[in-house]
């Protein structure tokens, strides 16, 4: 690593985000890092300022710069340097075909796997809850073995939020892999990417959602 600009210690998304941004400056960029880090466990979303200082959730990120304490990381990095990094991010993400909406303007208050919302600055294009709440009937997966999910706690807990006051319908899937240990999220996605792995999954799905 003698010959590097740049090494990045760990592999989760800000590491690979620092990375990118250096090598995009033309550095030489080594990322060290063990294991899959937080992505398997992460959101996939962009959290920027979801509530004020006081615990009061924001519509809007910028709206709660002015409050923040001279020693909050943000104050320090500036609104404009957040502003580069937000616009980084989707570009960067747009290069690799997987597209964010959102900026900094509003925040998106999205279901979890508990059945809680959160507030999201930048969310995948897929992940836009537009859908769920214009739906009379929600189908959840339930895709068996898969670690630290919980679908039927997931649809009790949304069913008693007024907006998502739905129908909900459990599904189960089992997806194909080796041995019988518990499945993480990398997992399913690469049974999904497969041929194989979606002709499955959209096998099951017809069969126990739509009876056929």
């Amino acid at each position: 690593m003698n010959n590097q600009d740049v090494v990045v210690i760990g592999g989760g998304l800000a590491g690979l985000i620092a990375a990118a941004a250096a090598a995009n400056r033309g550095k030489k960029v080594t990322v060290v890092s063990k294991g899959a880090g937080t992505l398997l466990i992460g959101s996939g979303t962009i959290d920027i300022l979801g509530y004020n200082q006081a615990g009061v959730p924001l519509a809007d990120p910028v709206a709660g710069f002015a409050d923040l304490p001279g020693y909050h990381p943000y104050k320090s990095c500036g609104l404009d340097t957040i502003k580069q990094a937000v616009e980084f991010f989707k570009q960067l993400s747009q290069s690799e075909n997987y597209l964010f909406t959102g900026d900094l303007s509003k925040n998106f208050w999205l279901p979890t796997a508990a059945g809680t919302l959160k507030p999201s600055c930048l969310i995948p294009q897929t992940m836009q809850e537009e859908p769920i709440y214009k739906s009379e009937k929600v189908i959840v997966l339930d895709f068996i073995r898969l670690k630290d999910y919980f679908p039927k706690l997931l649809a009790k807990e949304l069913a008693q939020i007024n907006r998502y006051k739905k129908t909900y319908k459990i599904v189960s899937i089992s997806a194909e892999a080796e041995g019988s240990r518990d499945l993480t999220v990398l997992d399913i996605a690469r049974w999904l990417e497969s041929t194989e792995g979606k002709k499955q999954f959209i096998c099951q799905f017809r069969k126990k959602s739509c009876g056929r």
